[in-house]
């Protein structure tokens, strides 16, 4: 990889609990836990919510 771009926003009236990354036109939740499991339910109630 030779260049990368970066973007940051602060969005001022979005409340988020955990990191997010927007990608083109998707939403990438993320789930952060010691056990991979639970992060893997973090990131999903994330996404559905």
């Amino acid at each position: 990889m030779e260049k990368v771009d970066l973007t940051l926003t602060v969005l001022k009236d979005f409340s988020i609990d955990t990191p997010r990354a927007k990608v083109k036109n998707e939403w990438i939740t993320m789930g952060i836990h010691e056990d991979l499991n639970e992060a893997m339910w973090i990131a999903l109630n994330e996404m559905l919510d």
